[in-house]
């Protein structure tokens, strides 16, 4: 697997597409979605001492693209509250205390073509085009239900058995983009995503849940999740020019708004994974107290997620 960079939903959709699923989302949704949200996060951490420990989250990493190499680094990286790894290949597990919360990176709107349910799928109806921003992902009908099959049947029970607590949801927003790109044809694509989170959660209600982008969803998903993590809130790769680029006060503002509504106060916990010049510490500084000042729990990466970022050193 090369190197993992998530891909923000501006990055994804294009700016334009985000925009339009932004405004499709009613303000009466929100706030009927945001006290069903308080009141199950406040049952279920009560019941769930790892649901209530990613309240108190501080030092976390994210870590996709694994080679044995990083064990040690890793190892000597300290504890961290929290890990978000790959699913089939990251650091044994039990280098990390009992108590860090440890999830499991999951793509449920694309499929990946190194993942071992890939050779029994690959001819299927339900897999779609490969993306074309991301090599070996391919986008599928989250409409099927032999998808949803293969996600709620194969995908999370061997998660689980590796003894992860829960499932970090990338592309979530793929399906609002199909719907978006082709409304007859993907009819029902982005009630369908909503529909299978919800439906993850029925079948494994222990198992933590924290969704990646899918703003456009994410009032109606807000209930079962026990996390938000967003992209790109301040800075992004600047995938034409090169480097890294500062993300809009437009655009940031539309998107906070809808994270503080949710997810303000405590009521679920967000985190920011921003891309900027790791070496930059001036900026990086700048960034951090920018998506703290917001309540939220921010980390830096360098273009990819194939090391491990050390922030110690700053606020």
């Amino acid at each position: 697997m090369s190197a993992r960079y998530l891909g923000g939903s501006d990055v994804r959709c294009g700016g334009n597409a985000l925009s339009h699923l932004l405004r499709a989302v009613t303000a009466g949704a929100f706030f009927t979605y945001a006290l069903l949200c308080l009141i199950a996060f406040g049952a279920c951490a009560e019941a769930s001492p790892k649901r209530s420990a990613l309240r108190h989250v501080q030092r976390w990493m994210i870590l996709l693209d694994y080679n044995a190499a990083l064990e040690l680094e890793v190892r000597q990286s300290g504890a961290y509250d929290l890990v978000i790894l790959d699913a089939d290949n990251h650091p044994p597990l039990d280098i990390f205390p009992p108590e860090t919360v440890k999830i499991a990176y999951v793509s449920v709107g694309e499929a990946e073509s190194y993942r071992g349910y890939w050779e029994k799928i690959k001819t299927e109806a339900f897999v779609l085009d490969e993306n074309e921003n991301w090599k070996e992902n391919y986008y599928v009908d989250v409409r099927s239900a032999e998808w949803s099959a293969v996600l709620l049947r194969k995908v999370i029970p061997e998660v689980l058995q590796q003894g992860f607590d829960g499932i970090f949801m990338d592309t979530l927003d793929t399906a609002g983009l199909l719907e978006w790109r082709d409304s007859g044809k993907y009819a029902g694509s982005r009630t369908a995503m909503v529909r299978l989170v919800l439906e993850i959660h029925k079948m494994y209600p222990e198992l933590l849940l924290i969704s990646n982008n899918g703003y456009d969803i994410l009032p109606e998903i807000a209930p079962v999740l026990s996390g938000i993590l967003v992209e790109d809130l301040f800075s992004g790769i600047d995938f034409e020019n090169g480097g890294y680029r500062a993300v809009s006060e437009a655009d940031r503002k539309e998107r906070v708004d809808i994270l503080l509504r949710l997810g303000g106060g405590g009521k679920i916990p967000v985190f920011t994974v921003d891309y900027a010049d790791i070496h930059n510490r001036g900026q990086i500084r700048e960034i951090r107290e920018k998506s703290k000042k917001l309540g939220f729990r921010p980390y830096l990466a360098q273009g990819s997620l194939s090391a491990v970022y050390e922030q110690d050193d700053l606020p």
